[in-house]
């Protein structure tokens, strides 16, 4: 027995090493805090700058600013709940945590979503980016029926040229596009403000702007609101990518991400409700369009390069839930990864047992010990716990980049060509993304979250001691709650405000 115990701890001694060796070698890549709260921002304010002034004026200007402000603690919450689930069960994303909790189908489920909505934005971002610059070639001379202003011509340029970013391995090497990303984005609000000044008509709020009508409409621009703000989708995607991942840097990145896409938003919001009063447009680039001069001008050629820089980052995050997908399909990788995880478990509660046998040992007398070495010659049940320990490693989430490199240029580039050519043929996505909207805004920042934590808890069993963990247990089943309630009804309302 002392034997067993002592090649298990050897084991064990020896999985901690090479544990640390992982990590220490995680650490010479990867990004800081700043850089991840750049790589969040980016994910979200090219969307929420386009449509949010527009979901503002049917939701209501002054609710809509009380809504943002309330999601940000809303939003931080969520993500708490994502990293405890992740300390509780040693998962650390989507696809691991939806095993875990959901099974197999889990795998599948929340990754479709997430490549459904991300490469969504993609095709969206396209779009808005070919109507720009039509918009744009138009005011140099160019004839509006020239091959020139196609969508053809110009979002096949934007793609030939972001190639090389889409296909991308590791979302760290973007770290960069969403600093630039973010400074254009400043030069634009900067310039918008100059705008509203200097144009012939002043701005004015001739209108009410606490007014809300709760209609169909209403409800139906509220995906908006939450695909504008969701960062829990890809929160793993950026955690996995820092340097130092503690749940503090992580909890930083979320906070500062949130708190900076709530400023642009809303300073994005009242310069729109200046201008154009309820005259806004669903992209708030066809309002600026509208006008003559310089100043507009400009400020459609600041923001060709938002959506531009946008798009490599999200349609990371889409192609990434379609490679998790192909490879769970063919390897089973992520499926034998948590089967890996319950044998450490399994061999953990082993080693604790085997330890306890040990010490009450040296409490025994002869007797007990001739006794003991009697049961030990008996022939073991189980497979020698360092035999299981050897097999451990770490949940990986970024298993799929271990598939053969063949494949996963097919499915990038098939992902790519696809969004491309939906943009370029698919006249209006309003109504489909808006259903793709609320069901991954309701999954990703509500459902997901919720009953992770939930589940993780009865699962492993967890004492809520502190008030914090209490306090943060019941309001996984409000979010759970919550999230199938939009789900449901906003689903319902974008539906019947189509038809």
């Amino acid at each position: 027995m002392v034997n067993n115990f002592d090649n298990s701890q050897q084991a064990s001694v020896e999985i901690s090493q090479v544990q640390s060796q992982d990590s220490e070698q995680e650490k010479k890549g990867g990004m800081g805090v700043l850089f991840c709260v750049l790589t969040l921002i980016s994910i979200r304010v090219s969307g929420g700058v386009i449509g949010i002034s527009y979901a503002a004026e049917h939701i209501g200007f002054t609710l809509m600013f009380i809504l943002q402000a309330l999601y940000l603690p809303l939003g931080v919450l969520s993500c708490w709940m994502l990293l405890r689930a992740k300390d509780i069960t040693g998962r650390a994303s989507f696809s691991d945590l939806g095993i875990y909790s959901y099974g197999k189908a889990g795998i599948y489920i929340f990754n479709f979503l997430i490549a459904l909505g991300n490469l969504g934005f993609v095709i969206i971002f396209l779009i808005v980016f070919g109507d720009i610059s039509s918009n744009l070639l138009q005011r140099l001379g160019v004839d509006e029926n020239s091959f020139w202003t196609t969508r053809l011509c110009t979002q096949g340029s934007l793609s030939i040229i972001l190639l090389y970013l889409m296909l991308q391995k590791e979302i760290h090497n973007l770290r960069y596009v969403g600093l630039v990303q973010l400074c254009i984005c400043l030069i634009f609000l900067v310039s918008f403000l100059i705008h509203s000044i200097k144009r012939d008509k002043p701005p004015t709020f001739d209108f009410d702007i606490a007014k809300t009508d709760i209609d169909v409409r209403f409800f139906a621009v509220l995906p908006t609101l939450f695909t504008s703000h969701g960062f829990q989708a890809a929160y793993f995607t950026a955690f996995s990518s820092l340097k130092n991942k503690t749940n503090r840097n992580g909890m930083l990145a979320d906070f500062f991400g949130r708190l900076s896409i709530l400023v642009i938003f809303n300073v994005t919001i009242f310069i729109a409700a200046a201008l154009y009063g309820d005259e806004i447009k669903k992209n708030l680039l066809k309002s600026i369009s509208t006008e003559d001069g310089i100043l507009p001008a400009l400020l459609e050629t600041t923001f060709l390069f938002v959506p531009a820089l946008a798009i490599p980052v999200i349609f990371f995050l889409g192609k990434e839930g379609a490679l998790i997908i192909f490879d769970e399909l063919t390897r089973k990788s992520y499926s034998k990864q948590n089967l890996v995880k319950q044998n450490k478990e399994s061999s953990n509660s082993e080693m604790q047992d085997l330890e306890n046998v040990a010490n009450s040992e040296g409490r025994r007398d002869s007797k007990a010990n001739s006794e003991s070495d009697q049961a030990n010659d008996t022939p073991s049940e189980n497979p020698d716990a360092s035999d299981k320990i050897s097999e451990v490693r770490i949940i990986n989430p970024k298993e799929y980049l271990n598939m053969k490199g063949v494949y996963y240029y097919i499915i990038t580039i098939t992902c790519y060509v696809v969004v491309l050519t939906l943009s370029i043929t698919v006249q209006d996505v309003t109504f489909f993304f808006g259903v793709a909207g609320s069901t991954l805004g309701s999954f990703s920042l509500w459902i997901g979250p919720g009953s992770f934590y939930i589940l993780s808890v009865h699962k492993e069993k967890v004492k809520l001691e502190s008030k914090l963990e209490k306090f943060t247990y019941v309001s996984s089943f409000a979010y759970v709650i919550f999230g199938f309630m939009c789900l449901f009804g906003l689903n319902t309302f974008v539906i019947l405000n189509k038809f």
